[in-house]
């Protein structure tokens, strides 16, 4: 049925209008609901990240006070106490203490 009313016509517009708005910004929160998903995942690693590398950094900081001063001990330690880091992280985690504590052999 035409619309012989221009005010008629003017809602209409504005109700698809603000239909469009509406599934617009619904598509908007699930975009920003997946984003916030990813953005909080990766948070979430990059926490465990550090936390796993706290943890190494305290191992040798401990063993380095019981007497373990020559680095190939050291790294054979915390291989075994930490079988999935890999050598090379476990070279980096001892450069740092080093470097964080000025400690020298």
């Amino acid at each position: 049925m035409p619309c012989s009313n221009d005010n008629g016509m003017y809602h209409k517009k504005l109700l698809l209008k603000q239909t469009a708005i509406k599934y617009k910004e619904q598509d908007g929160v699930a975009t920003m609901c997946e984003i916030l998903d990813e953005m909080r995942a990766e948070s979430e690693e990059k926490g465990r990240i550090e936390g796993r590398k706290e943890g190494v950094i305290v191992y040798i900081e401990t063993l380095i006070d019981f007497g373990i001063q020559e680095d190939s001990e050291i790294l054979r330690k915390v291989a075994e106490k930490f079988p999935n880091l890999s050598p090379e992280k476990a070279i980096d985690y001892l450069a740092e203490y080093k470097q964080s504590h000025r400690w020298t052999y």
